[in-house]
């Protein structure tokens, strides 16, 4: 059919890999998947194999990744992709950097962050298995930093990338894109809301296209990183002055929750408290924090930094 497999490979070394590769390809798949690092690897390893020592490897040392694509690029007819941990998070164009000069046809970010741990308050166990109870961290609390990251690729190399982690809804797809993803995974979403979650952003994307007279997200792709370079290019760096946010009266409810979390008072409801009234800013009050914005469930609020 029109589907595309993509083997994730887990070999422990990369001649490893290069074999799982080649039974990969053999077997169907369209593409290789090359994970990096797994941050709570040594747990799972503990777990299934007690008293197994794991040395965990130097997150700046690029030489088995660069290794294993050689291998595998001699070994299979398939596109090979590497996918970067979230452990790289502060490391990220260098691994860019890296995975470009090892040969890859393709970058994919990221990976779980972690280990992370959640306790039972109640009995104050670990709620997840294992020594210590720490596993991987997905879905939506990674995705700013995904993001970013998928930003900092685009801007420092020329590679395809799948953009993944935290995407539960269209607009989560279509930031990617912006940041310059080729392609954008979805995996937690499903698990969390069911498999119609997939339909659903996939049908929320072409109404995305439709309500935005795009024939494809071609024309938006990497708009993010042309917007810094504008910014640049005008020497808008900072904001230096509180940014008062506009209020679009057709679009207020009268929620109240911007007065909620405003510290400064800076928002009042038109006719005073008990009318029903919708809201408007007060300029002399206002710091330009944002917080209103961040919250209003309509975006009645808006904040344009630069034009």
């Amino acid at each position: 059919g029109e589907s595309v497999v993509i083997a994730n490979l887990a070999g422990f070394t990369p001649e490893e890999s290069a074999e799982l590769a080649v039974r990969a390809e053999k077997s169907g798949a369209d593409m290789i998947m090359l994970p990096t690092h797994c941050p709570h690897m040594g747990e799972i390893l503990s777990a299934m194999f007690p008293g197994m020592e794991n040395h965990e490897p130097k997150l700046t040392d690029l030489s088995p990744m660069k290794q294993a694509v050689k291998l595998i690029k001699a070994a299979v007819n398939i596109p090979v992709v590497v996918k970067l941990s979230g452990s790289f998070s502060n490391i990220v164009k260098e691994w860019a950097i890296g995975v470009k000069e090892a040969g890859a046809d393709g970058i994919a970010c990221s990976d779980a962050f972690g280990p992370a741990l959640a306790i039972d308050t109640n009995t104050g166990q670990p709620k997840l298995g294992g020594p210590r109870g720490v596993g991987g961290l997905t879905g939506p609390a990674i995705m700013p930093i995904t993001l970013r990251m998928v930003l900092e690729i685009a801007m420092t190399i020329d590679l395809p990338i799948i953009g993944v982690g935290g995407v539960t809804t269209a607009d989560d797809v279509v930031q990617y894109i912006m940041a310059g993803a080729t392609l954008v995974g979805v995996c937690t979403a499903g698990h969390i809301k069911g498999v119609k979650q997939y339909s659903k952003i996939i049908s929320d994307l072409e109404k995305y296209l439709n309500r935005k007279n795009l024939d494809s997200f071609n024309s938006i792709r990497g708009l993010t990183v042309k917007r810094i370079e504008e910014r640049k290019a005008n020497k808008q760096a900072a904001v230096t002055e509180p940014l008062v946010p506009d209020v679009r009266q057709e679009l207020c409810i009268s929620c109240y929750k911007c007065m909620d979390v405003c510290a400064y008072d800076a928002v009042e409801i038109i006719g005073g408290p008990g009318s029903g009234g919708k809201v408007k800013m007060i300029p002399d009050r206002c710091i330009g924090c944002g917080l209103c914005v961040s919250v209003c469930p309509t975006d009645a609020l808006e904040q344009v930094y630069y034009s």
